[in-house]
């Protein structure tokens, strides 16, 4: 499982800076457990997935990386199937931060499947996101405002 990390600051079409920081916590014995992995750089393979993941929930595409100045690094998860996991993305701007939740499902063979995530277009609050993964996965929500912090 690949987790995108990165900075960005862009003057063209609009200025911003940000800085995305992203972790992925596996469900095992009702505790959320954070999962490591080594870092590398970023290649022309993982445009997609970047796209799909990051765009979908930040609204940041690789279009934008391109167009500014960015330095970016992939964290490559070993996950062993089946597994329930909570990928939190945390993107910081000037004057906010802001916190996405993203609850997935290994399943035995291999294969990821999205069960909730709060990406930006649905505007949900943050009360609201953490009560719905929390549902999903079955743990207490302070479990996940334990990560969050």
């Amino acid at each position: 499982m690949k987790c995108f990390s990165f900075t960005l600051k862009q003057v063209d079409p609009i200025t911003d800076e940000l800085i995305v920081d992203t972790n992925v916590f596996k469900l095992e014995g009702g505790n959320l457990i954070k999962l490591t992995g080594p870092s590398r750089e970023f290649t022309e393979e993982d445009i997609v997935d970047f796209d799909r993941e990051i765009g979908a929930i930040a609204g940041i595409s690789m279009n934008d990386l391109l167009h500014g100045d960015s330095s970016i690094r992939v964290e490559e998860v070993v996950v062993q199937p089946p597994a329930k996991l909570l990928k939190v993305v945390k993107v910081k701007r000037k004057k906010e931060s802001l916190l996405y939740l993203l609850v997935t499902e290994v399943l035995a063979d291999g294969e990821e499947r999205v069960l909730y995530v709060n990406h930006r277009s649905l505007r949900v609050k943050l009360n609201e996101a953490v009560r719905e993964a929390s549902r999903i996965l079955g743990v207490d929500e302070s479990s996940i405002w334990n990560v969050l912090e």
